[in-house]
């Protein structure tokens, strides 16, 4: 199945480091992008940092939470369910996301890494639950489970992989969630009459969401040298989730 059949809605890249020393999040956005960002927003005592600015035509924000660092970028308009609207395939989030990487990898200030990880949402519009279900049950063949009598829908399961590109010793954890969502939502109208009309949408949609990692090794530092190379396996084996569905 071809990968440009589900949207993308949001693209990610999560490192986490082995130390809370102070991050350069603002020098790493200009770096990256050669701008500067549009907001900062810091909580020193919780250890929250956010930068956030507009880079290809989206919303590129770099974010720290502790020991974890995100990389993550959304469309700048708000799609017909109040979230971050769709902007490509996953080719496209691909390609963008790879590219921060492989910047990202070779600046001087870069920490120490113990996991790498990457996240993706996409999703699929449907006419209705009946056809979700259909289109849902393309992708999880394995699942013994009569969708038609299903209203509500959530499935996620983990898929190990040793890495090709690092070697046996790391091994990747491929989480996909599959859910089938409806959404409603109101709206009040004016009429003529005087008396307001209350109308409602209701949206089904089909989603997918990616989160591929290595594995957690306490005394594991992931080489600098071999982090894009790594990345670049994870979004390989995102594609082929999202091609393929759910496989081994």
């Amino acid at each position: 199945m071809a990968d440009s059949i589900w949207d993308l809605r949001s693209v990610r890249f999560s490192a986490f480091t082995a130390d809370l020393d102070i991050i350069p999040l603002e020098e790493w956005w200009t770096q990256i992008t050669g701008a500067n960002p549009t907001d900062i927003s810091n909580k020193p005592q919780q250890l929250e940092y956010n930068v956030v600015g507009e880079y290809e035509n989206l919303l590129f924000g770099i974010s720290r939470k502790g020991n974890k660092i995100d990389f993550i970028a959304n469309s700048k308009e708000v799609g017909k369910d109040n979230q971050p609207r769709e902007w490509g395939i996953y080719a496209d989030g691909s390609k963008l996301m790879g590219s921060i990487v492989k910047k990202w990898s070779k600046l001087k200030s870069l920490p120490s890494i113990t996991r790498i990880a990457h996240g993706a949402r996409l999703t699929q519009y449907v006419e209705s639950f009946e056809e979700g279900h259909k289109v849902l049950g393309n992708y999880i063949s394995d699942l013994q489970l009569d969708l038609q009598k299903v209203k509500d829908f959530n499935f996620q399961i983990n898929r190990p992989r040793d890495s090709k590109s690092y070697g046996t010793d790391l091994v990747i954890n491929r989480f996909n969630k599959w859910s089938l969502i409806e959404n409603i939502s109101f709206e009040i109208e004016a009429a003529a009459s005087g008396v307001a009309k209350n109308t409602h949408l209701t949206i089904y949609k089909c989603q997918l969401d990616l989160d591929i990692n290595s594995k957690f090794n306490v005394k594991r530092k992931i080489s600098k040298s071999k982090i894009h190379a790594l990345f670049e396996e994870f979004l390989d084996l995102g594609l082929e989730t999202v091609r393929e569905g759910d496989k081994p």
